[in-house]
């Protein structure tokens, strides 16, 4: 994986190591934070002088010959052709948000940066210019490059390691280990690396020990998320996903481990004082 140009300050390395990807695990990456809570794709409508013109399933391609019923029938719609959300949107939208989109950023900028600010073009349109039904996509998160990196250094410290690791009983479901060194991101990798992708793994007792494998191949496991997968999936519905993370480890069904001090005392902050 490479990038034309990368900035001294991205967060990204330009030597990026991307090593043993488990297959699996990357789908089910995606699929986790994925739109639906079954993955089933969004129906995009594109319309002229209130016509559709082109109808697209994101799972299944164009869809040929649709005719959007009335909005009593929508909810039988999107069950009949298997997606969770539908956007209507006009057929020059796609052209207007390349146009607004393109001279968000300057050329110069670092490549994080660009893709942040492409993210701040996308929301008005998103917002404004989409109806969607039966609602629109979960809140696109504010975005400040200077504050995301400010966070890399404060919380997590070169040549170490963060880990997330989601799983179903003693089998992974999905994991990323990423590195950090000269405050880039510089290793993506799963524990593929370790040959644990399929597992057994007992998250609760072999911890440790793939703490000690990536200290030994990698960097010093700096601070990782062991979480079972429905209860990842609950913490994401609701929320108070902090408060939730408490109640889970609590039950034994969540572990931030290691746990540094300072992610301990941040997690207590923003549970206590903005009540997450």
């Amino acid at each position: 994986m490479a990038y034309s140009r990368v900035g001294e300050d991205t967060v990204l390395s330009p030597d990026i190591a991307i090593l043993d990807i488990d297959a699996r695990h990357w789908r089910n990456l995606i699929k986790l934070f994925g739109s639906g809570k079954d993955g089933r794709g969004n129906l995009l409508v594109f319309q002229k002088d209130g016509e559709c013109v082109k109808a697209i399933h994101t799972k299944r391609g164009a869809i040929l010959d649709f005719v959007l019923p009335d909005k009593e029938h929508w909810g039988a719609l999107l069950e009949e052709i298997d997606a969770d959300r539908m956007g209507i949107m006009p057929i020059d939208l796609p052209r207007k948000f390349l146009f607004a989109a393109q001279g968000s950023f300057f050329r110069d900028d670092d490549w994080d940066h660009q893709i942040m600010m492409i993210i701040e073009a996308l929301k008005p349109f998103v917002r404004e210019e989409i109806e969607w039904f039966p609602g629109a996509p979960n809140r696109i998160p504010e975005l400040d490059p200077e504050k995301i990196d400010d966070y890399f250094d404060k919380f997590w410290p070169d040549k170490s390691c963060v880990g997330f690791f989601v799983f179903e009983g003693r089998r992974p479901y999905t994991s990323v280990i990423l590195g950090k060194n000269k405050g880039r991101i510089d290793l993506f990798t799963t524990l593929d690396a370790f040959q644990l992708a399929d597992g057994p793994l007992d998250w609760g007792r072999d911890a440790k020990r793939v703490a000690e494998i990536c200290a030994e191949i990698h960097y010093p496991l700096h601070a990782a998320l062991w979480i079972e997968l429905e209860t990842l999936r609950e913490m994401t519905k609701g929320g108070k996903p902090i408060s939730f993370l408490r109640l889970a480890r609590s039950r034994g069904r969540a572990a931030l481990w290691p746990a540094p001090v300072k992610w301990r005392l941040y997690l207590w902050l923003a549970r206590v004082f903005r009540g997450y």
